[in-house]
């Protein structure tokens, strides 16, 4: 229709409004338990860069989402943490680490542990809660979040 108009469509309402739809709707985010690849969340070490601020719908850039919101919130970085404490006592402290010349990996280090413990090394329970707390505690929000069946695989505490 707008092609067929005489006026050019972005002098038209309706191309305003298409636009604006589509710029709300691309600011929400469905995840489904589902559709995560917790090998690739396990084994992705991907690259540096700071346009990764959401969770892909594989959670393959995990590592990378959690850099980056730290390096925009200084407090984020503490409080997943925190929110790991609660659920596992025994966390020190959960950070990302640089691998490479420009990757990004994680390390979970808890008390009585000398050695830290990596994405790799965790269970697909442990990997889905985690992608859950970054996406839920994240001070970047967006403008839909849908998650469907995030109890999937989780302990139930």
């Amino acid at each position: 229709m707008l092609e067929e108009s005489e006026n050019p469509p972005e002098r038209t309402p309706v191309y305003k409004i298409a636009g604006e739809l589509t710029d709300t709707i691309g600011r929400w985010y469905f995840y489904n338990a589902n559709d995560m690849n917790l090998e690739k969340n396990r084994t992705s070490e991907p690259k540096i860069g700071p346009n990764d601020i959401f969770l892909s719908k594989s959670g393959h850039n995990l590592a990378l989402v959690v850099e980056n919101l730290i390096q925009q919130d200084v407090d984020f970085e503490e409080s997943l943490s925190k929110a790991m404490r609660s659920i596992l006592p025994t966390t020190r402290r959960f950070r990302p680490v640089r691998t490479g010349l420009m990757s990004v990996s994680l390390q979970w280090h808890f008390k009585g542990f000398e050695e830290c413990f990596y994405l790799n090394e965790m269970s697909d329970g442990t990997v889905r809660m985690l992608c859950w707390a970054v996406t839920l505690l994240s001070p970047k929000v967006p403008g839909l979040l849908v998650i469907d069946e995030p109890e999937l695989g989780l302990h139930v505490s």
